[in-house]
């Protein structure tokens, strides 16, 4: 396995942990405001 090689994953990969990271976040911002 190499991001190297593969660019394209390897920034489909960043992009689904940064969407993730980003729900995440809008979790948290909505659990703020609920309480």
């Amino acid at each position: 396995y190499c991001t190297i090689c593969t660019p394209s994953l390897f920034y489909s990969f960043r992009r689904e942990k940064l969407n993730s990271g980003r729900m995440m976040g809008v979790l948290g911002i909505d659990e703020t405001i609920r309480t």
